[in-house]
């Protein structure tokens, strides 16, 4: 099992594409726009992202593959939040134990 990823490993990537889903049925690109602290209770971090993709093809709520070159290969649960005629936004929300 990968080690997990923390708030500091994406915010060190906003601004930089991550490729969605199998390269076979077309990746999708998504630019990371935000990353955002959540209450934290002691032992534990909790965070959010962000991701923005064109607005003429929704992902669905759901586990999805992302590609990135400093973060590698991961599955991360996102959740379309907001659609304008520029794109979709998604989140995904980060919840881990720390010691």
């Amino acid at each position: 099992m990968s080690e997990a990823l923390t708030r500091n490993d994406f915010a060190g990537c906003l601004g930089s594409i991550f490729k969605v889903g199998p390269a076979s049925a077309g990746q999708l690109e998504l630019t990371l726009q935000q990353v955002s602290e959540l209450t934290n209770c002691p032992g534990q971090e909790s965070f959010s992202i962000i991701l923005r993709g064109p607005a003429e093809r929704l992902l669905q709520q759901g586990m999805y593959a992302f590609e990135h070159e400093r973060i590698g290969l991961r599955e991360i649960f996102i959740v379309p939040v907001a659609r304008d005629e520029q794109g979709i936004s998604y989140e995904a929300i980060f919840n881990r134990l720390v010691s």
